[in-house]
């Protein structure tokens, strides 16, 4: 009889089998393979018996020893698929704890590794030095009891309190509810940060109004908010302005005001401002960046190197003196950033993740990347009139491989005396670099070698000519001594060819070849080590660098700093590119590349695991070559050294290793991570400390790819502001707002929309002038052809996905609280129409945990759901901290909520619906229904019991003889991006992006992050067509339409956001809206095939079916998007 059993901890816990049972059923029920309770309990009492049977004396089981014999009855009893299930589940499990002990958060929920990284990114509460202070379960808890305790101040018991604190607690560590961001973030910490998603500001037509805003946007965005403003009061650029007698600028002057001032204060990390950058007009400091003559008044001239691309980056800024880390690398490269500026590190699963630089520690893998210098030969400067008395010379007309080899030879072994004589010391037995040095000097400026001096090994070879060293200093390339030797701006920024030359002089006078093969460089400078090192990794040759300190008895007190070339393929390189001048070194070079040194300094990290998906089966197996079991001994024998468990026995995978194994093993081939860590772009070294530091800071940011090279390491840009700037359509500057953002990187930090009234659309249907009014005096300036501007609006949201749309005279009609004022403009996102000054708290109900019994949905939960919500978002509105006055009377005045949904998808497919089907448009319209007739009765009664809130006399409320309301409005459906993640469910009303991807949020949260849809994956088990390699198919992909081995039946409810039609998109919103107080966020997603003509029929439809906006996106038409198969991306929101 078991007792005991040793937990993972170490701890010993009570035996209980029925846990064994519940584990099985649990696998059981994702694959419906038993569905027999009594054969469950019997499979669970022979894995006892079996855990038994291989017990010694007195040993008392572990949790993994029980787990195995599980895994065998399963498979032993004939039941594979639950065994598989099983399986993988153990398989996940492991991941997240191994996960969770890496970014040091204790998974008190067992929650998914995705949840666990979104939340410690950027949820759980930290201290100042970044360290966690919460789990997972006390940041519901803090929640919770945060939004529980307001009901105090309307009279309910502390009992009451602590029993709606347990209900709020359980909807969210259920994920059967989550609140918008900030309120996760924010609520219940010391913070003085804002619980609210959404805010929206007047822009008034006056120069005080407008900074007003300005500074009140600034302080929101500064508490962690975004903002919607309208600029439709604006008088129009050109427009006479009394008081100063002069001309407006109009709204798109001013909207690039806000959006300058959104950058300055944004979110985001620094590096010091002498970090180099690899640009196509050479490696240079980022400092360089920041004065330099721009491209535009967007966009840096010089392209910046992203690690695979040169790109346009937005002009360099200027964040000033800033404590930073200090990040030292094995290799000797040191990068310092403030402590939020993200690196690329590799995790333990091969991965490479963002990371902030307070969170790296020592031992972690960064991402090097070679390559990428692209510079050309700079023009020389004309020498100046020449010295009398000096032998003339002659100076190239610009910079020159050969000349580049003088200047490493100067560096190395030259100097300048008085006199102007310019001295190379050179060992007498490398006569081949005399006679090359005299070839060269006479060749580049036309000088003969005054004088050889002989001093004993060495000769001294000396050139006479004062304006030489005259140009020597103005070109700033003279060294004091040989402590002071650099590389020059002029190399950093020449051609690949000059590179090569001047490390070849450099090598031949400070380098050589060590015994062990590897050509090294010896120099008392520390700023030419680092130099070099630089240079080198851009020309795809990588080195190592340390510092060594002399004794007490040697020649001369200074360290050295000693730099070898590492990698194989890098010592090739520098052999074919570089080399010696000197025969006796290049001789040395060829006789000791020995093959076996070049491993050890060539490490790629993390591919453990992904060696081991290659090899599903238990233990090595036997017989010749394979086992009965399927085993294959020849795969085992050649990776169990990479794939221990045990880190002490376990070794290292060097690039050379994982090359060789995929020759021989061709099946590691159909690794994407395989195949990318073996790519020689990227290098991998260790961090061997962290120090802090001040410095001065700068960033830079390139939109295309997110990401730089700085220092050779890969980093990250800062994420962008949210804001959303609306125009009326019958603005006069209309034109100019439809195409403000037709040039990518102009008000990066805007989403736009164009407010659309109805008089406008009927000039569109029925192709008639309109009138362009102007907001100063409200009268007509001038006609226009409506269909010309609509047709305007279509190409550009065509184009690059802006502008989007809002119906504004839909949304006012709509607007409960319209007696007090008009609806001008949304949040960022634009679902939640807002007055000027009003604040809004979202949340969203996780439909997919009210499917129950394999098909029905749960509709008494969802509706004790939906009215705790209420109450929990009404809550929200007195827990919270306003940054302005302003903000809170209005959002008090109104109330407004905003409860919707996440999981839609994922409730149609455990429903077996088809998403763009009748039948999918039903539901969502019967669910949305339900919802929003138990989300107003909830509010009537918060109104009877709280007050309604304080404009409801006059209110459409009101006019409809409601007694009491609390919220002006209850419904909004946002689109749920990161706690999407965190509830582990489909975005929004959104159908699913695709069945596996990589969501690109790496400016937010610091990581890409995998997702795999789970009910796919266990559905596929149940079919027996789950496969590894399927799997890895599909994340590649964005639609499962085109596999066969996947029957129609699974094809028709697993669809993807691009199998459907826009017309389904819009009839899955329309049905939503018709439910929803506010509006619904959803993109209508389109091919890149689809033309502007497909685009209007979309907003056309979403007219008629009265959607109070639209958003469209084109497939392909930005360069940085956020969802991504291999080729197939989408934005979401942060915050919603």
């Amino acid at each position: 009889m078991i007792d005991s059993i040793v937990k993972r901890d170490g701890s010993v816990a009570k035996f209980d089998t029925s846990k064994i049972a519940a584990a099985i059923a649990g696998a059981d029920s994702d694959v419906e393979e038993i569905n027999d309770q009594r054969v469950i309990d019997a499979l669970a009492a022979k894995a006892v018996e079996l855990v038994m049977e291989n017990l010694k004396a007195d040993e008392i089981p572990t949790v993994e020893m029980v787990q195995d014999m599980v895994e065998k009855t399963l498979i032993e009893s004939g039941y594979g698929k639950v065994a598989k299930a099983y399986i993988l589940y153990r398989q996940k499990r492991t991941e997240i704890r191994r996960i969770k002990k890496l970014l040091g958060v204790e998974d008190d929920l067992k929650l998914p590794i995705n949840a666990i990284i979104v939340l410690r990114s950027r949820y759980l509460r930290r201290d100042e030095t970044g360290k966690v202070l919460e789990t997972p379960r006390e940041l519901f808890e803090r929640v919770a009891r945060t939004m529980a305790h307001v009901e105090r101040k309307h009279g309910m018991s502390a009992e009451e309190v602590k029993e709606l604190e347990g209900k709020f607690y359980d909807m969210m560590v259920n994920f059967e509810f989550l609140p918008n961001s900030p309120t996760l973030m924010n609520a219940g910490t010391e913070s003085k940060l804002n619980l609210s998603a959404c805010f929206v500001l007047p822009v008034e037509d006056s120069i005080e109004g407008i900074f007003e805003t300005i500074k009140n946007a600034a302080i929101i965005h500064q508490s962690g908010g975004g903002t919607g403003f309208a600029f439709s009061r604006l008088r129009p650029a050109g427009d006479i302005v009394k008081s100063t007698s002069g001309v407006a600028s109009g709204p798109i002057s001013f909207m690039k005001v806000f959006d300058t001032a959104t950058e300055i204060i944004k979110q985001g990390g620094c590096i010091s401002s002498d970090s180099l950058v690899r640009t196509d007009g050479g490696t240079m400091p980022i400092g360089n960046m920041l004065n330099c003559r721009p491209l535009s008044q967007n966009f840096t001239r010089n392209l910046v190197y992203d690690g695979k691309m040169f790109s346009h980056a937005f002009i360099a800024e200027d964040n000033g003196m800033a404590e930073v880390f200090r990040i030292r690398t094995e290799m000797g490269l040191t990068l310092e950033s403030t402590y939020n500026h993200q690196i690329a590190c590799v995790g333990d699963d091969g991965e490479v993740m963002w990371k902030d630089a307070h969170e790296i520690k020592e031992g972690d893998w960064l991402v090097v990347v070679l390559g990428g210098h692209k510079g050309a030969d700079i023009e020389l400067p004309p020498l100046k009139k020449q010295h009398f008395n000096s032998n003339p010379i002659s100076i190239p007309e610009r910079m020159n491989p050969e000349l580049g080899e003088i200047m490493g030879l100067y560096m190395a072994d030259g100097c300048f005396s008085t006199g102007g004589r310019m001295i190379f010391s050179i060992e007498n037995k490398d006569e081949d670099v005399i006679s090359r040095i005299e070839s060269l000097m006479l060749s580049v400026f036309g000088l003969k070698a005054g004088i050889k001096e002989n001093r004993g090994n060495y000769t001294d070879i000396i050139f006479y000519s004062r304006d030489l060293q005259r140009f020597f200093r103005e070109m700033k390339w003279a060294k004091e001594r040989s402590s002071q030797s650099f590389v020059p701006e002029a190399i950093f920024r020449s051609s690949r060819e000059t590179a090569f030359a001047f490390l070849r002089g450099l090598f031949e006078g400070d380098g050589d070849v060590h015994m062990d093969g590897y050509p090294r460089l010896y120099t008392t400078s520390r700023r030419m080590v680092e130099g070099v090192q630089q240079l080198m990794l851009g020309l795809e040759i990588v080195s190592k660098y340390g510092k060594y300190e002399k004794g007490e008895n040697s020649f001369g007190k200074l360290p050295i700093y000693q730099l070898a070339v590492v990698q194989e393929r890098s010592i090739g390189l520098f052999k074919g590119r570089i080399g010696f001048i000197s025969s006796r070194k290049n001789a040395a070079l060829s006789e000791r590349m020995h093959e076996k040194a070049f491993e050890q300094n060539d490490i790629l990290p993390g591919l453990g695991r992904e060696l081991k998906s290659f090899y599903n089966f238990v233990g090595r197996g036997s017989g010749e070559g394979r086992s009965k079991r399927g085993a294959d001994l020849k795969f085992y024998r050649a990776i169990h050294h990479y794939i221990s468990p045990n880190p002490s026995s376990r070794r290292n995978l060097t690039r050379k290793r994982l090359l060789l194994l995929m020759e021989k093993f061709p099946k590691l081939k159909s690794s994407k991570k395989l195949l990318g860590m073996a790519d020689y772009r990227h290098f991998y070294t260790r961090v061997s400390g962290i120090e802090r530091g001040t410095a001065f800071t700068m960033d830079i940011e390139v939109p295309s790819s997110g990401s730089f090279v700085a220092n050779s390491i890969l980093v990250h840009n800062k994420r962008r502001g949210a804001n959303m700037a609306i125009l009326r359509v019958d603005h006069p500057d209309i034109l100019d707002f439809v195409v403000s953002k037709e040039t990518e990187g102009v008000l990066r930090n805007f989403n736009i929309s164009v407010a659309i009234t109805d008089k406008f659309m009927k000039a569109v249907l029925e192709d008639k002038d309109y009138d362009l009014l102007n907001p100063r005096s409200g009268a007509p300036l001038k006609k226009m052809k409506a269909r010309a501007v609509w047709n305007l609006i279509v190409t550009m949201a065509w184009k690059n996905g802006e502008p989007g749309v809002v119906f504004l005279d839909t949304i006012n009609k709509m607007n409960p609280t319209v007696h007090v004022e008009e609806i001008e403009s949304t949040n960022p996102c634009g679902e939640q129409p807002l007055g000027p000054y009003e604040s809004c708290n979202l949340g969203s109900i996780n439909l997919s945990k009210f499917v129950v019994n394999g098909g029905a949905v749960d509709w008494d939960r969802l509706r004790e759901v939906v009215r705790l919500c209420v109450r929990f978002l009404d809550n929200v509105i007195d827990a919270n901290t306003y940054p302005l006055k302003q903000l809170k009377d209005k959002t008090y005045a109104n109330r407004r909520i905003g409860l919707g949904v996440m999981g839609f998808a994922d409730m149609l497919i455990e429903l077996g619906i088809k998403y763009d089907s009748e039948e999918g448009v039903k539901m969502g319209e019967k669910v949305m229904k339900f919802i929003e007739a138990e989300g107003h009765e909830m509010s009537q009664e918060l109104g009877k019991e709280k007050g309604s809130f304080p404009n409801f006399k006059g209110s459409l409320w009101d006019k409809k003889e409601y007694k009491h309301m609390r919220n002006a409005t209850v419904t909004t459906i946002a689109p749920t991006g990161t706690i999407g993640v965190i509830a582990g469910s489909s975005q929004g009303i959104e159908p699913l992006f695709a069945i596996s991807y990589v969501r690109n949020v790496q400016s937010s949260i610091g990581y890409n992050l995998v997702e795999v849809n789970s009910v796919f994956e266990n559905m596929a088990i149940r079919e027996g067509i789950y496969t590894e390699e399927l799997m890895k198919k599909l994340s590649e992909n964005n639609s499962i339409q085109g596999f066969p081995e996947i029957p129609r039946r699974m094809k028709d409810i697993f669809v993807t956001a691009h199998d459907i039609s826009p017309e389904w998109h819009v009839r899955i919103q329309a049905a939503f809206q018709k439910h929803t107080d506010n509006a619904v966020s959803k993109t209508i997603n389109f091919p890149n095939s689809a033309t502007p003509q497909d685009i209007e029929r979309a907003y056309l439809m979403a007219y008629q079916l009265k959607c109070k906006g639209i958003t469209v996106y084109r497939d392909g038409s930005r360069a940085l998007q956020v969802l991504t198969t291999k080729n197939v991306k989408k934005e979401e929101c942060e915050v919603c």
